[in-house]
């Protein structure tokens, strides 16, 4: 292949990204030194030839001239009637000339032979380095070839991590997204929950400041039971004992009434003074036998305390 069709192909190659930037110029930079070579080789042997050719030429001219002008010469002593001895002697002159003319030839064809099997030589080891010069060339392009099929190889592999890369990098955009709108969900019910804990807060708020009148300060030690008995129950369900701060019994005190062995109900003091209270009926179900009686027993069962 011609080194211009070898640096066409090396820059075809590289285009591709077959093989490296490093050996397609040293492909080229070898190609080139190739074409130098044979070209100086191949010029050097042809002007030698022709130097030689032009030498040969020259002397067979110069013989052929010598031949001409002695047989000009026979033909003009011929033409004088030149006889006898002076015949013979220049007959002998033209043979001796033609003799001359042939030895000078046959010189000129040996040198020319000579020249041509130097040239013949030079050409042979031309051609003898230019065949080296080949095998290189085959070797420096086959380990080319294997270069480039390595770079196919690894440019294959990396194609395949960076699908991998592409499809993990889309599982994990996916999973932010996932996560961005989990987050925001979460943020969602955060906020409902924090209003959630506010309406609490704000119930639990009323709630204290509704029973903060039944409620002992903190650290009152209570004092020991107190029993007594129900004095009457009006018809707005308010029980009247027959006990109050005299025997220890404060606003919010929970009784328990029962009447002889059997449980009644529970109440909560709402009103207390020397010696009587009112209070309320607790979870009380409307049953007859579950109403306070005037003679019921109460016995204080619990206190609320803590505030």
């Amino acid at each position: 292949m011609p080194a211009r069709a070898w640096r066409q192909q090396a820059r075809i190659e590289y285009d591709r990204g077959i093989v490296s930037e490093n050996a397609m110029f040293r492909h080229m930079r070898f190609t080139l030194a190739l074409q130098t070579t044979v070209t100086f080789a191949l010029g050097s042997i042809a002007v030698a030839w022709v130097v030689e050719l032009a030498a040969d030429r020259a002397a067979f001219a110069a013989a052929c001239a010598d031949w001409h002008d002695a047989t000009e010469a026979f033909a003009r002593e011929v033409t004088a009637g030149v006889h006898g001895s002076e015949l013979a002697r220049a007959e002998e002159a033209r043979a001796a000339l033609r003799h001359r003319a042939l030895t000078e030839q046959q010189r000129a064809m040996e040198r020319r032979c000579d020249a041509q099997a130097r040239a013949n030589s030079e050409r042979t080891a031309a051609l003898d380095g230019q065949r080296h010069l080949v095998e290189h060339a085959e070797s420096v392009v086959e380990s080319d070839v294997q270069e480039r099929d390595a770079a196919a190889a690894r440019c294959a592999d990396a194609a395949g991590r960076r699908d991998r890369a592409a499809f993990r990098l889309a599982e994990t955009e996916d999973d932010v997204a996932n996560g961005d709108r989990r987050l925001a969900e979460l943020r969602g019910s955060l906020a409902s929950i924090a209003l959630e804990i506010q309406d609490y807060e704000a119930r639990i708020g009323q709630a204290r400041s509704r029973l903060s009148p039944y409620f002992l300060p903190r650290g009152h030690v209570h004092p020991p039971r107190v029993g007594g008995s129900v004095v009457t129950v009006d018809a707005e369900g308010l029980v009247h004992l027959d006990v109050g701060t005299d025997d220890g019994v404060w606003r919010g005190q929970v009784f328990v009434v029962s009447r002889g062995e059997r449980y009644v109900c529970m109440i909560l003091v709402a009103t207390v003074v020397q010696d009587r209270a009112t209070a309320w009926i607790l979870f009380s179900t409307k049953v007859p036998w579950q109403m306070p009686r005037t003679g019921d027993s109460v016995l204080s069962q619990m206190t609320i305390s803590g505030r």
